[in-house]
């Protein structure tokens, strides 16, 4: 079960239960990866693009503590991609102590996350509390 105050949410895909997290070491790498300058982009300036969607994934895997993950792996699975988008969005969110489109106007005040965020789950993504 995904513990929420650490910023985990549990998704299904792959056929299975899956915890996504991102720590800082995650944050990072996935900032270089996709060519954002901060986390911001990935909310604001950055499209989540499927390439996008993929790495977010892959990283938030590891960050949760799947390490044995592989990015091939991640390639190949199906299931609802709106519902894996929604549940790694969430996640980022919570790795930053953010709720849901909590405002936030990030290290140099340069933006803020978005306005506003799905309040729930769609069929496939499960949260844990």
């Amino acid at each position: 079960m995904a513990n929420s105050s650490r910023g985990e949410v549990e998704t299904e895909i792959g056929g299975r239960l899956r915890t996504l997290r991102f720590d800082w070491g995650s944050i990072a790498a996935l900032w270089e990866e996709v060519g954002a300058k901060d986390y911001l982009d990935l909310f604001n300036g950055v499209a989540m693009n499927h390439r996008t969607l993929l790495a977010a994934l892959y990283h938030g895997l590891r960050g949760g503590g799947d390490a044995s993950v592989t990015r091939k792996e991640v390639g190949t699975w199906t299931g609802d991609l709106a519902a894996v988008r929604q549940a790694v969005s969430e996640a980022l969110y919570r790795s930053l102590g953010l709720k849901s489109g909590e405002e936030d106007t990030g290290p140099a005040g340069e933006g803020k996350a978005p306005e506003k965020s799905p309040e729930a789950p769609t069929a496939g993504a499960k949260t844990g509390a």
